[in-house]
């Protein structure tokens, strides 16, 4: 339970810096899809090698939804410019 409390956290900390503190948001959210993915695969290569528990399989599925999240603001932002 530990883990998911510290992961929370962390996750609650960089959208807040995202949002509220970062002038110059595009190269932070280029950064945190790249690691949102990266996280998502080491996860999803815990799975596939079936040494994994249920909090594995939650935290793949958010670094995946962050992840895309990153990269459909990403596009938005693009967009607008």
């Amino acid at each position: 339970m530990g883990d998911f409390l510290y992961v929370t956290l962390i996750l609650y900390l960089v959208v807040h810096i995202d949002t509220t503190l970062m002038p110059n948001q595009r190269m932070f959210r280029i950064l945190l899809a790249i690691a949102c993915f990266v996280f998502a695969g080491v996860k999803g290569w815990q799975i596939i090698q079936g040494n994994y528990e249920w909090m594995d399989i939650f935290f793949l599925i958010a670094f995946l939804g962050f992840g895309i999240m990153y990269v459909v603001l990403l596009n938005r932002s693009k967009n607008q410019q």
